[in-house]
């Protein structure tokens, strides 16, 4: 009778379940959608701003050239009335999606997609991979050598590498003369004067359609993968995403390749006089070198097994399983801005006659056409290959059920 009476009870329960399905997990109001209105209110200031003070447009946008945006190809008046009325429509859909579930609101996908590709795509230009080589060459060295110096701890033998390093810092250093990072200094300072108001709306363009993109997603019920629940390394195979990483590693290495020649008496794009004449120049094109380099490496990271483990040399991280969120997101945010400075190359080269360097020449050096969708494709299939796991058991739920 017991044995009769739990058959009977699982036919319940299962009779149940058929009849009343479990609801789909809610999407609850988070950071992005507050972040997506806020910069929305933030978008439609500024082209009310834009509308009443027509002297205040960025004189980056305004021009047939410009570093490539298609806005420069719009009249001011028209983009900013376009910027007002997107901003509007932006916060009062914020709002709504604010209030209630986000996974309710499917119009949201579309609507974020088509901010994401205006003002993440159309709006900007090539400004922002400029920022980000930039911001990575200025930065990155130090950080870099600070983060050695803390594996250094856990790994004597990097003890050597700092050492290295330090010894090359005061070499470069006692060459160049100090007078070369005081004018390095003032030459950033002179280029944001320039033209920092007109990089700085770019850029927060291109966060601002980044906000939307990621309102979209989650709309769309994607969710972040937790380092726990991922594979923590599977080799790749040799299809379309292995091939789009090895294309998205190598396409910085021309670049770099051009910068290294500055070490030698046989400097591409300028010549050794203007180099021994500017140390400055020199330690900021190695600098984007070094860079470029280090991004290379990096996407080579997308298919090596350290891109899904940390190396057990790193302090605190090592020997841990990578979130495969952060190196995905990374990735695309590269791809995108790689993609967008691709777009804008092609049409600065079909406006723009009096380039100061040939438009093969450009594209061979520095392939963003290429190099751009094929790191969007790396970061897809990475993301892909890592939660193969989180996929399967979710196909297995769903055919037990």
């Amino acid at each position: 009778m017991t044995t009769g009476f739990a058959a009977a009870r699982l036919v319940c329960m299962t009779s149940t379940t058929a009849t009343h399905p479990v609801s789909a997990p809610t999407t609850p109001r988070s950071w992005v959608e507050l972040a997506a209105t806020a910069w929305s209110a933030l978008a439609a200031a500024l082209g009310a701003w834009w509308l009443a003070v027509p002297e205040a447009y960025p004189d980056h946008l305004d021009g047939p050239t410009g570093d490539g945006s298609l806005v420069t190809l719009i009249e001011p008046t028209l983009v900013s009335a376009v910027v007002l009325a997107l901003g509007i429509i932006g916060v009062l859909a914020g709002s709504i999606a604010g209030r209630h579930d986000t996974g309710g609101f499917r119009w949201l996908v579309s609507l974020g997609a088509a901010y994401a590709v205006v003002f993440g795509l159309l709006a900007t230009d090539l400004s922002i991979l400029v920022s980000f080589g930039y911001s990575t060459a200025i930065f990155g060295p130090p950080l870099l050598f600070g983060y050695l110096v803390l594996a250094s701890v856990r790994r004597p033998s990097l003890r050597w590498v700092v050492g290295g390093l330090v010894i090359s810092a005061v070499a470069i250093a006692t060459a160049a003369g100090l007078s070369a990072f005081a004018e390095f200094g003032r030459g950033l300072g002179d280029g944001l004067e320039r033209s920092g108001i007109g990089m700085l709306v770019v850029l927060g363009s291109f966060i601002g359609g980044a906000l939307w993109l990621l309102v979209a997603l989650r709309a769309a019920g994607l969710r972040r993968a937790d380092a726990s629940t991922v594979t923590s390394w599977v080799p790749p195979r040799h299809d379309w995403g292995w091939w789009a990483t090895v294309i998205a590693a190598l396409s910085p290495l021309p670049y770099a390749l051009l910068r290294m020649t500055w070490l030698t008496p046989w400097p591409t794009i300028v010549d050794a006089e203007t180099l021994a004449e500017q140390p400055a120049l020199r330690i900021f094109g190695l600098s984007l070198g070094f860079a470029a380099i280090g991004g290379s490496l990096l996407t080579a990271g997308l298919v090596m097994r350290w891109g899904s483990v940390y190396p057990g040399w790193l302090p605190v991280a090592g020997g841990r399983t990578v979130s495969p969120t952060w190196p995905t997101v990374l990735a695309l945010v590269v791809g995108v801005a790689v993609t967008v400075a691709g777009r804008s190359m092609v049409q600065m080269a079909m406006i723009d006659d009096q380039m100061e360097i040939g438009a093969a020449e450009t594209f061979l050096v520095l392939p963003f056409p290429v190099w751009g969708p094929a790191l969007i494709a790396a970061a897809i299939a990475y993301y892909r290959r890592r939660t193969a796991t989180i996929r399967t058991s979710r196909d297995r739920n769903v055919s037990v059920v």
